[in-house]
């Protein structure tokens, strides 16, 4: 399956992990859970093309320590108005608010977004987009 692909990382994660435990590595998780949650949170429902039909739309998420990684199918778009921009506005939105988390956590992020091959289910990612991106 093609899927749009976004990858991120955290740098300075490793030195803010090394520090003894506490409330900021409470912070950290609970910022992880909430990326990990969103799947349920940036579901859409679209207009079908030349339907009255909707249509779901929701991103596949994993977090690994300080790896996130998002991803769209891309024939989903396929099936609705707009393409596959709405799938890169939904993924713009959802890695601003990340980043804007991060950054009160002291975290800058990194990372790429492709369209590429993908298999991203079930908390396994593989595919010719993680490579890329």
């Amino acid at each position: 399956m093609n899927a749009s692909y976004f990858y991120v990382d955290m740098l300075g994660f490793r030195m803010a992990i090394e520090r003894p435990e506490g409330e900021h590595h409470e912070a950290i998780k609970r910022m992880l859970h909430e990326v990990a949650n969103w799947r349920g949170v940036f579901g859409v429902r679209v207009q079908l093309r030349d339907s009255q039909g909707e249509y779901p739309i929701q991103p596949a998420i994993s977090t690994f320590s300080d790896h996130v990684v998002v991803s769209f199918a891309v024939e989903d778009f396929n099936k609705v108005e707009g393409n596959l921009s709405m799938g890169l506005a939904m993924a713009e939105a959802m890695m601003s608010e990340f980043a804007a988390e991060a950054m009160n956590l002291g975290f800058l992020l990194r990372g790429g977004a492709t369209v590429r091959p993908l298999h991203h289910r079930d908390g396994v990612v593989v595919g010719r987009a993680m490579i890329e991106a």
